[in-house]
């Protein structure tokens, strides 16, 4: 019996330092290591829950999904752009994939779309805690690494934001390729751990460009692992680093294509940035233990102050306390500080695009090195000490206690547009987005006293803004105001004569006014400035039938269809405007085509009835009437005499 009972303390001691956790199903065949990680994700799911209750922002979410037509199709046409285009500088074509497959379920119904975030989530939280035990800390500190990466504040940003689905898929297929990593060093050099990392990696990739990060956090791994520090450790992931280089290429070739680059190089020149570089690693540094404050939008100053510049300091001692670890052999310290430097460096704005120069996001695996250090100087000085035990347990309750209680109130941010940029504006009462954006949501609710409430600040912090005196000129164009949206739209062209979009809304309410040929003139401005903006198309097409152009009118309602092919209202209205040219046999094969696209429409089966009157197929004519009715659409009874 004393035999046994030492066999089974060693084994126990041997499932607590990681060992035999290799396989995909090990954990959930082991009672001791599943325990924890039920606790984790439980745990994880009741603080990030009320994310399950929020909407969708307008940050974004529009972009990405609530306007992006690729996604409205599962199609070999829509899976197509989906891969090929990219989504206002940004190339995640399966975030946006898997948005398409939720639209062909609940269309834009927001649960399954934040369920899904959080299902990644978790995911991600079990594959920390499983990566984790293969590196060798014990169940314990497993736990900490786990619940940290679970539930830590700066999580809140990659999961309840509907957008940032690309965050926790690419970090599903990163952790799950550094566990096969793990496998392979382990378990033999297997070429089936080997196709995984390749497989993995690459979805990854296709998820979100900052997984180009991938090869050098395996070289952390490799110095964990105690890995001979040398040239061949580099030459060995040549391939890794080729597929990051790709698609880093392509990544930057997006943003400087949609003039993101541009815009970030104006403002500031390569020597600033180096300074918002090191302010943003120092500051990410900082809110690993106290992520205060948590802005979802962190806008450029408009001058770098001087406590930017002296961050270079804290940088530069950071990164040698890295190397001075590297000479004492501090593993603990420069496995964590390098696994999170390499996953924060291509991060940290100094070849800068978007609005900001931090984002809370950006931490999301790169956290890892640091919550496994922490976990496993904890393991090492404070959970094995009898002395300092109680005290080291007390206070991560405490500090876990914080945390859930900050994550679970920044959840609900993110409920809506309003409670979004209401939280930003606590901050940052200087910068017009926030004030735009939450005005916007309101008029889209139909508040217009506070929309117009917004705008008015708007323009007091900048009066030369033509996207101001846009949003003003929608709120008036929406009540019907049309002398004060066409003043507005007025100055909205006047300071940016440029934007296609502004020419556009002046043409649509002129012809609301009844002047069709400054209409005209006007819109036709717009699509030239801006010929991708299908809204031009759309205003035109209708001026141009008010002034009787039904030709001319053809031309741009077949521009709409290249743009929207599943829209089966264009494909009507090229055929109504053929009958109305009287051009019945041109007419049929688009009434053919809008109701293949929708068959429920009953207008579209009067209207191909009139062709085929027109063509002399009474049968076809009768049939189509027939079920015009069927479906509730009122047919002329001289019509219905004609085929009887």
């Amino acid at each position: 019996m004393g035999s046994k009972s030492k066999k089974a303390k060693r084994n126990k001691k041997k499932v607590q330092r990681g060992a035999s956790i290799s396989g995909p199903l090990s954990i959930f065949k082991n009672r001791d290591l599943l325990l924890p990680i039920v606790i984790v994700l439980g745990l994880t799911f009741l603080i990030f829950s009320p994310s399950l209750q929020n909407e969708f922002v307008n940050w974004d979410d529009d972009v990405n999904l609530l306007e992006n037509e690729n996604v409205q199709g599962l199609s070999a046409h829509h899976i197509k752009k989906i891969f090929t285009d990219d989504v206002i500088g940004n190339y995640n074509p399966l975030p946006i994939l898997t948005f398409a497959i939720e639209y062909s379920f609940v269309e834009f119904e927001p649960f399954l779309y934040h369920f899904n975030n959080l299902l990644l989530h978790l995911i991600c939280v079990f594959l920390v805690y499983k990566l984790s035990l293969m590196l060798g800390l014990s169940t314990r500190a497993a736990f900490v690494v786990a619940l940290l990466f679970g539930i830590h504040p700066m999580r809140v940003e990659s999961v309840a934001w509907v957008t940032e689905r690309k965050d926790v898929l690419f970090s599903t297929f990163f952790f799950a390729a550094l566990i096969h990593y793990v496998n392979y060093l382990d378990h033999g050099r297997r070429k089936s751990d080997l196709a995984f990392i390749y497989l993995f990696f690459i979805l990854s990739l296709f998820s979100k460009i900052q997984a180009v990060a991938l090869p050098l956090a395996m070289l952390a791994i490799d110095y964990w692992k105690n890995r001979p520090i040398a040239w061949k450790l580099i030459i060995e992931k040549l391939p890794y680093f080729a597929l990051s280089m790709f698609f880093g290429l392509l990544g930057v070739y997006m943003l400087s294509e949609n003039q993101s680059l541009d815009q970030a190089k104006a403002d500031f020149n390569l020597f600033q940035r180096l300074f918002i570089g090191s302010y943003s690693y120092v500051v990410y540094w900082y809110k690993a233990l106290f992520p205060y404050p948590m802005s979802p939008l962190y806008p450029y100053p408009s001058k770098l102050p001087l406590h930017m510049y002296l961050s270079i300091i804290p940088a530069l001692g950071i990164v040698a306390m890295i190397w001075v670890g590297f000479k004492k052999s501090w593993k603990g310290w420069v496995f964590g500080s390098l696994f999170f430097t390499f996953n924060i460096v291509f991060l940290l704005q100094i070849l800068g695009a978007g609005q900001g120069f931090l984002a809370d996001r950006f931490t999301y695996v790169a956290y890892f090195g640091l919550f496994f250090s922490a976990a496993y100087y904890l393991e090492k000085y404070f959970f094995s000490a009898e002395k300092y035990k109680t005290a080291a347990f007390s206070s991560l309750g405490i500090l876990f206690l914080i945390y859930g209680i900050v994550t679970f109130q920044q959840t609900k941010i993110w409920e809506n547009g309003d409670t979004l940029w209401t939280h930003v504006l606590k901050y940052y009462t200087k910068v017009d987005t926030p004030y735009r954006n939450r005005g916007n949501f309101h008029r889209d609710r139909g508040d217009y006293q506070r929309a117009m409430k917004d705008y008015q600040t708007l323009v007091q912090i900048d009066s030369t803004n033509g996207s101001v005196y846009n949003s003003i000129g929608k709120v008036y164009f929406e009540q019907e105001n049309w002398p004060l949206a066409l003043e507005n739209y007025r100055k909205a062209v006047k300071f940016s004569p440029e934007k296609g979009e502004f020419w556009v809304n002046k043409a649509a309410t002129l012809a609301s006014m009844g002047d069709f040929q400054s209409a005209l003139k006007d819109v036709t401005t717009g699509i030239e400035n801006d010929p991708d903006h299908t809204n031009g198309y759309q205003t035109r097409f209708l001026i141009l039938q008010y002034l009787g152009d039904y030709e001319s009118s053809i031309a741009d309602l077949k521009t709409l269809i290249e743009f929207r092919p599943k829209e089966a209202a264009l494909r009507y209205e090229v055929g109504r405007a053929y009958m109305v040219l009287n051009r019945p046999q041109e007419a049929l094969p688009y009434f053919n085509q809008a109701i293949s696209l929708d068959g429920s429409v009953g207008l579209f089966y009067r209207e191909r009835g009139k062709a085929h009157l027109s063509t002399g197929n009474k049968a076809g004519a009768q049939s189509d009437f027939n079920r015009a009715q069927q479906l509730g659409e009122t047919v002329d009874p001289s019509l219905l005499n004609q085929v009887r």
